[in-house]
């Protein structure tokens, strides 16, 4: 409890004596030892404060910072020590929208990120006497630093790199930050937009045409491997293998083409079915021998 409501209560309880004592009864009905031991009670259990887990309470005495209370039940003399709002020291979200910036090669673009930060308890007199509104103050600090390193990085660079452009904001607001105690724990970018559509189209073809060359080259390689394969292996084919290789491909032609009729010349045929004989009767000259 602070020290208006000690006043507070202390006027209270001397109202209540005082009218119920001379101007109801005439004379005191309770005794001066009961009031004044109900003064004192009350200005004890005064003394009784409870202080969540995640917050600190700064102490004052005559407007010098004395120490930091809490957490749990702590006992702070409320007639002269006087107490501030509470400190939270969990992690805290804020968003940082910047809807407009320009970037190092003329770039409009809208970015806005979420910093997650937190006040150190240790040292929540500097969060107190070092900055006004510390919340509000780093709120700020973080939209001005990522106008600044936007505004210091082209697009291609934002674009490929977006850790380190979050990690260097971080640092950036680590150094202005320092004296606060105030930690910084990350900086993430939550949404990202070019505003220019002429740069956004152009940036979407050079990704586009990337990919696609990247395709060709990877087709070309797997080309490139089924050409050496098909080299050895047109290498072990005998004479007669070559040609029972064309009778297999003019096989899967006939399975693909089913409505159409596929005309063979005359002597690749003959010269076919002499393959084809030669081919089904060297295994058995082979077990003759």
């Amino acid at each position: 409890m602070n020290r208006a409501t000690l006043l507070m209560g202390w006027t209270t309880i001397s109202v209540i004596y005082f009218i119920g004592s001379f101007v109801i009864v005439g004379g005191p009905f309770i005794p001066l030892m009961v009031y004044a031991g109900l003064m004192v009670v009350f200005y004890a259990g005064c003394w009784i404060n409870t202080i969540n887990e995640w917050e600190r309470r700064p102490v004052m005495l005559f407007g010098r910072y004395i120490y930091t209370a809490g957490p749990g039940l702590t006992f702070i003399e409320p007639l002269f020590f006087t107490t501030l709002d509470d400190v939270p020291v969990q992690d805290l979200v804020i968003d940082v929208p910047v809807p407009n910036v320009q970037t190092k090669d003329n770039v409009s673009i809208g970015i806005s990120g979420v910093l997650t930060y937190r006040i150190d308890p240790t040292k929540v007199r500097d969060a107190v006497v070092q900055v006004r509104h510390v919340a509000s103050a780093i709120q700020e600090r973080a939209l001005t630093t990522l106008t600044d390193t936007a505004a210091g990085t082209d697009i291609d660079h934002l674009l490929a790199d977006r850790k380190k452009f979050c990690l260097d904001i971080a640092e950036a607001l680590r150094d202005r930050v320092s004296t606060w105690g105030v930690e910084i724990r990350a900086f993430e970018i939550k949404g990202f937009k070019i505003n220019d559509k002429d740069v956004e189209q152009s940036i979407a073809m050079k990704a586009r045409a990337e990919k696609e060359g990247a395709a060709e080259l990877m087709r070309a390689q797997y080309q490139q491997r089924v050409a050496v394969a098909l080299d050895e292996a047109a290498r072990s084919y005998g004479e007669a293998g070559r040609w029972l290789k064309g009778m297999e491909v003019l096989v899967e032609l006939s399975r693909s083409a089913q409505n159409h009729t596929i005309m063979i010349p005359s002597d690749l045929q003959n010269a076919l079915a002499a393959a084809t004989a030669v081919a089904l009767a060297k295994p058995t000259d082979q077990a003759a021998k």
